[in-house]
Order: structure tokens, then C-alpha cells, then sequence
């Protein structure tokens, strides 16, 4: 058989998504480095030219999603045609229904994250991700500024604010994703904490009240 010769790039790329789709189908800790070699098709050199553990495909497929996070809000945040409360909100939808679209994948990656031997890797993924996000949510609230309907004298620290009580959010949204039975009404205890998470910003920006919206019911109990 020919052997079929790829461009380098080309090869990480096969590399990164075949590892997604293992990780997704199997889950990361069922999936091994020959699971992923076997399924490309190639010398376990070749990997390793590119990668050298799992837990390094790992961090290129989490930021492979960040950046396709990250190109979804840049789509709201240079809309020319939106004000800034509609940004807010419209980002908050979109990339939340992108993550319901890819549920099982990021319940896998989350609980990768939660544990003691990835707490690093966690953070320097922490870091990384507010120097890009924390920008764009800048943009939107210096927009807010602008328009009357935000009060900041200082953007982008407020933007890491923002996003602190987002993952701390997200936080408490995954251990009641993980642990159902200890509530009673898991979307309802779910609520309570995107409730309490919009008034916080809310207050944080000197936002009208009620004009953020974090609540969807019909979003939160696609999760379980």
C-alpha cells in the first residue's frame, strides 16, 4: 500500500480531532496515545513529533474550542448593529447553546480539569483563556459605557471580574451536573445559581436590573 504522506500541519490537525472524537466516543481516560495513533494511521514517531503525552493533545483539542469560542463572540462583539446589553446577552446564547451542541465533550474535559494532577494544566488554561476572552468582553463593556447602560471607569478589570463569577459559576453548574441526586430539583438549584450570578454582574456594571440575561430553563435542563 502507498504510504499517504500529509502536510505537517495538516498531520496535527488529523491528530487533534481524531483525539476529539476518541475522547468524546471513549472519554479521555479509556483513550490511549495507540488508540490515537491507530485510528490516524501512523508511527508512533509521528505523534510524538508533535505531541509528547495525551495530555498535551488534551490542551491542543480544549484550545482548538476556545478559539472556536472565541471566533462565535467576536462574531457579536463587532456587530456594528447591536448595543451593548444585546451583545451581552446574544453572546451568552450563543455560546452557550455551542456548548449544549457539545455536551458530553465538555462534561469530559471539565472533569479532566477537576483533577489533582491537571490542576496546572488548569490554570495555565485559566490564564490563557481570560487573555482572550477578557478583551472582547471589554469591548462590550466600554460599548455599555458609551450608551448609558453601564458604569465602569475600568473595562477590561472589570471584564476579569465578569468572567471570575462566570467560572465560578460554571464551577457550581458542573458539580450539580455530576452529582443530580444530592438535590432535589437539580435545573431548579441550577437556576438559583445563574439567578444569584446575573444579579452579581448586574450590580458589578450598574446594570438596568433583569437586563442580563443568564436564565434559560429550557437551556439548563438540556444538561441532565
Amino acid at each position: 500500500m502507498t504510504r499517504i504522506v500529509k502536510a505537517p500541519d495538516e498531520r496535527r490537525i488529523e491528530f487533534v480531532g481524531t483525539a476529539q472524537r476518541l475522547f468524546y466516543t471513549r472519554g479521555y481516560e479509556k483513550t490511549s496515545v495507540n488508540d490515537i495513533i491507530n485510528e490516524v494511521g501512523v508511527s508512533k514517531g509521528a505523534f510524538y513529533h508533535y505531541f509528547g503525552s495525551k495530555q498535551d493533545v488534551l490542551l491542543a483539542v480544549v484550545d482548538n474550542l476556545v478559539n472556536q469560542s472565541l471566533s462565535l463572540m467576536q462574531t457579536v462583539t463587532d456587530d456594528p448593529s447591536l448595543d451593548a446589553i444585546s451583545k451581552f446577552n446574544k453572546t451568552r446564547e450563543m455560546v452557550s447553546s455551542w456548548k449544549v451542541e457539545r455536551k458530553a465533550e465538555m462534561i469530559a474535559i471539565a472533569k479532566m480539569m477537576t483533577l489533582d494532577e491537571n490542576m496546572r494544566l488548569f490554570i495555565t488554561l485559566k490564564r490563557e483563556g481570560e487573555k482572550l476572552f477578557a478583551p472582547e468582553w471589554a469591548k462590550i463593556i466600554s460599548q455599555g459605557v458609551e450608551e448609558g447602560v453601564f458604569e465602569t471607569d475600568y473595562p477590561l478589570e472589570t471584564a476579569k471580574f465578569l468572567m471570575s463569577i462566570m467560572q465560578s459559576l460554571g464551577d457550581e453548574f458542573l458539580n450539580i451536573m455530576l452529582h443530580p441526586q444530592d438535590y432535589e430539583d437539580p435545573v431548579k438549584a441550577a437556576a438559583a445559581k445563574f439567578s444569584a450570578a446575573q444579579s452579581a454582574i448586574e450590580r458589578i456594571l450598574n446594570a438596568p436590573p433583569e437586563s442580563l440575561i443568564f436564565i434559560d430553563l429550557e437551556m439548563i435542563g438540556a444538561w441532565f
